[in-house]
């Protein structure tokens, strides 16, 4: 799926205090899985995502959550109260894989052959940060 363009693997760190506004994917072409790596808190606690009208849900170590990123969806994780310890950052194993019932995977014409809108601009993706380089001293 990343050599055609539409998916990444990434870890998703969060920390306290963080609310990733509500935004969508750029295709139902994909599934995106989120694996618990580091769930410092549960969805009562206020860490938790939302996706489309359902219900919000958090993570759990070890499991994984598996959604259509097409659908809206935004992530909250509280702020520590005053008299509460550091809770620590929200990782996951964020990855894309194709949707089951996608026709065209591993075509890297996909956008164009599933979706005249979808074809006609390029989607973003995350950087490329194994090959970025920092300038030296």
């Amino acid at each position: 799926l990343a050599l055609c363009g539409g998916g990444d693997v990434i870890f998703s760190v969060l920390t306290p205090g963080t609310r990733l506004r509500p935004h969508c994917g750029p295709s139902n072409a994909r599934l995106t899985c989120h694996l618990g790596i580091r769930v410092p808190r549960s969805d009562a606690q206020g860490l938790h995502i939302r996706v489309a009208a359902e219900l919000p849900r958090g993570w759990e170590e070890g499991r994984c959550l598996v959604f259509d990123d097409s659908f809206e969806h935004e992530v909250i994780f509280k702020e520590a109260g005053p008299s509460e310890p550091y809770p620590g950052e929200r990782v996951v194993l964020l990855l894309n894989f194709w949707h089951p019932d996608f026709e065209f995977k591993n075509d890297p014409d996909w956008r164009s052959k599933s979706d005249t809108v979808t074809g006609s601009f390029a989607a973003e993706s995350l950087p490329r940060t194994d090959i970025m380089t920092v300038g030296s001293s």
